[in-house]
């Protein structure tokens, strides 16, 4: 087996025993009640996908590969260009149907892992058509 899969099934590992550590934690003491399942799955997918990006350049880096060259970096500015108006008008959307949330916490923590998503997805759409 070679490394990459040992690391990947112990991320898997890891990322299991801490949902269902938390899980077991919210049924004992109620504190995570206020997070919706969905919500909680969604932040663990976060974390992992920056986790899994951040080992991959550590081992580029390791193995002698160059991590950011002239295209990738005008790749990353270009994810973050539209990453940005995406992102923007988002908050715009957030703050006009405002009345329609509970509390200015869910329009907070709503925006910034939906932010995040929106680079995720940036990242996918712009590496698979970085010339259009």
């Amino acid at each position: 087996m070679n490394k990459q899969r040992i690391v990947l099934i112990s991320s898997y590992l890891i990322i299991l025993l801490l949902v269902s550590g938390l899980r077991y934690f919210e049924n004992q003491t109620g504190f995570f009640k206020w997070i919706d399942p969905l919500l909680l799955l969604l932040i663990v997918v976060i974390a992992f996908i920056y986790t899994m990006q951040s080992l991959k350049s550590k081992n580029k880096k390791k193995n002698g590969i160059p991590v950011d060259d002239e295209f990738s970096i005008l790749i990353k500015y270009k994810i973050g260009y539209y990453s940005y108006f995406a992102s923007a008008f988002l908050w715009y959307v957030l703050f006009v149907f405002k009345d329609r949330f509970p509390d200015i916490e869910t329009i907070l923590g709503g925006g910034v892992l939906i932010s995040s998503l929106i680079v995720i997805i940036t990242r996918i759409i712009i590496k698979h058509f970085p010339d259009e």
